[in-house]
C-alpha cells in the first residue's frame, strides 16, 4: 500500500490544484512496485496540504485495514499447511549382519504412522550423520545385532567409530536434548563360550551403543531391549516393541512442547514504510504503525524506506504500507531518495518477476 503526502502550493504552475498533480513520488514508487509484479491491497492514496492532509488520509487510513487484514492472511494461507514433515521426526536406524535387524526396525517403522508417528525415517546406521542424532530434539529408536565376536554389524560400524569418538571428546554435552531407545539382537549359540545363555551376553554392540549415547548426555526414553535368537527373536522383540511407543510418544510431545509458542513475531510482518521530507509523512506512518496492533497486525515495523534493503521488502510474502510525500520538483524525500533509485534500478532489470508474492499499499502526500 502506498500513501503520497503533496502540496500543490509548491508547484510552480499554480493552475495545478490537485493531489494527483502534486504526489509524483508515491505515483513512481507505486508505478515501480507494480511494474516488479507486486499487487497493490488497495489503491494509492494521495493527500494534498494545500486543502488539508486529514481530508485524503483519515478516509484512506480507515479503508486500509480490512484489505490489509486480507493480505496478510493470503501470507499466513500461502506458508505450508502443518503436515507429516511438521511433526518432530523419530528415526528408526539399524545395524544389521544378516538382515534381521534391518527387517525389524523396518516394520516398526512401518508401523509407526499408526501409532501416531506421521514423520519417520528409516536408514542403515552409516546412511547418516553422527551429528544429527545428535542435535537437541532428535529423537531416534536403533535396532542393532551383534556378531559372534560382539562387534558392530558391516552398515554401523563408521557409525560407532565416529560415536564413539565424539563421546570421548563430549562427554556429557554433545547428547543433550537428546532422546533414544535401543533394542538388541543377538544369538548366544555364536559364542565361543557355550555356558553363555542369556540375551545380555550376545548383545556388546547394543550394549556399546547404549553406553555411548548416555555418556554423551542424551537420554533414554525406555530400558535397553535384548533379544536371544538362540530362545526366539520374537520372545523379547514383541513385548520390547509394544512398551516403546507410549514413551515415545511422550518423548515426540516433549520435542514439540520446548519448540517456541506462538508469538506476535511468528505472525506474518507487516512494514510501515516512510519517505517524509518536512515530518508529515513520518508522523502518519508511525500513527498507522501505533494503530496496527489493535487492527489485528500484532507483528509491525515502521523505518524510513532509506533504513530498510529493497530485496526485503521484494521478498515472496512482503506487505507493506508506503506513505510518502514529493517534493516541489515531484522528487523522492531525502530519507528515501537512495531506496527509490534502488527500486527503480531493480524494476528496470526484473520487471513482473521480482515483486512477485508481494502486497502492497501507498499513500501520497502532496501540496
Amino acid at each position: 500500500a502506498v500513501l503520497g503526502l503533496g502540496d500543490t502550493n509548491l508547484l510552480l504552475d499554480r493552475q495545478s490544484t490537485t493531489a494527483k498533480d502534486c504526489n509524483q513520488a508515491a505515483q513512481t514508487l507505486d508505478s515501480a512496485l507494480n511494474f516488479l509484479g507486486a499487487e497493490r491491497v488497495c489503491q494509492r492514496g494521495e493527500a494534498n496540504d494545500a486543502v488539508g492532509l486529514e481530508e485524503a488520509v483519515e478516509p484512506w487510513t480507515e479503508q486500509l485495514w480490512a484489505p490489509l487484514s486480507e493480505a496478510v492472511d493470503a501470507v499466513g494461507a500461502s506458508a505450508a499447511p502443518p503436515s507429516s514433515s511438521a511433526a518432530p521426526e523419530v528415526k528408526f536406524l539399524f545395524g544389521s549382519q544378516t538382515g534381521n535387524a534391518a527387517e525389524i526396525c523396518k516394520e516398526m517403522a512401518a508401523e509407526a504412522p499408526a501409532k501416531g508417528f506421521p514423520n519417520v525415517h528409516c536408514n542403515a546406521m552409516n546412511e547418516v550423520d553422527v551429528k544429527d542424532v545428535l542435535k537437541p530434539g532428535a529423537v531416534v529408536v536403533y535396532v542393532v545385532s551383534s556378531t559372534g565376536d560382539g562387534d558392530a554389524p558391516d552398515n554401523c560400524d563408521s557409525f560407532f567409530t565416529k560415536l564413539k569418538r565424539v563421546a570421548k571428546k563430549e562427554a556429557g554435552v554433545c547428547g543433550a536434548g537428546v532422546q533414544y531407545a535401543v533394542l538388541g539382537l543377538g544369538d548366544t549359540n555364536l559364542l565361543l563360550d557355550r555356558q553363555s545363555t542369556t540375551a545380555k551376553d550376545c548383545n556388546q554392540a547394543a550394549q556399546t551403543l547404549d553406553s555411548a549415547l548416555n555418556f554423551l548426555g542424551a537420554e533414554r526414553v525406555c530400558q535397553r531391549g535384548e533379544a536371544n535368537d538362540a530362545v526366539g527373536l520374537e520372545e523379547a522383540v514383541e513385548p520390547w516393541t509394544e512398551q516403546l511407543w507410549a514413551p515415545l510418544s511422550e518423548a515426540v510431545d516433549a520435542v514439540g512442547a520446548s519448540a517456541a509458542p506462538p508469538s506476535s513475531s511468528a505472525a506474518p510482518e507487516v512494514k510501515f514504510l516512510f519517505g517524509s521530507q518536512t515530518g508529515n509523512a513520518a508522523e502518519i506512518c508511525k500513527e498507522m504503525a501505533a494503530e496496527a496492533p489493535a487492527k489485528g497486525f500484532p507483528n509491525v515495523h515502521c523505518n524510513a524506506m532509506n533504513e530498510v534493503d529493497v530485496k526485503d521488502v521484494l521478498k515472496p510474502g512482503a506487505v507493506v504500507v508506503y506513505v510518502v510525500s514529493s517534493t516541489g520538483d515531484g522528487d523522492a524525500p531525502d530519507n528515501c531518495d537512495s531506496f527509490f533509485t534502488k527500486l527503480k534500478r531493480v524494476a528496470k532489470k526484473e520487471a513482473g518477476v521480482c515483486g512477485a508474492g508481494v502486497q502492497y499499499a501507498v499513500l501520497g502526500l502532496g501540496d
